[in-house]
């Protein structure tokens, strides 16, 4: 009898954990770069839901201009990026779907916000 319930909680611990990695495979990537076409690291890179702008995630490029947000939940998007001095940036919007899980919304180019001196 012991041997049975052992057999049935391995089961089911291992079902859940297939059906964990499973779940939501998806993930958006880009490439961060100032208009001159050079790589930004630490640029603010957000995630946002296309129906209300919230905030789903957020990061910071790494050394070679990179992001990723892994196991976004279906459902449209879009990005924005901003850095120190440099002007927000917004990407296309995307749609998450069973069929697409990989997006990549191109390299987003930052450029440097004008200041006005009076």
């Amino acid at each position: 009898m012991k041997k049975k319930g052992m057999m049935f909680f391995l089961m089911v611990s291992t079902c859940i954990i297939i059906a964990q990695q499973t779940k939501s495979q998806s993930v958006v990537h880009g490439i961060i770069k100032d208009v001159d076409g050079k790589l930004l690291q630490f640029a603010n890179v957000f995630l946002l839901s296309l129906t209300d702008s919230s905030l789903i995630n957020g990061t910071v490029s790494d050394t070679l201009g990179k992001y990723s947000f892994e196991n976004v939940e279906p459902g449209k998007y879009f990005v924005s990026a901003t850095s120190a001095e440099m002007d927000i940036v917004f990407s296309q919007i995307f749609e998450i779907t069973p069929d697409k899980k990989e997006i990549n919304p191109g390299v987003l180019y930052l450029k440097n916000a004008k200041t006005k001196i009076e």
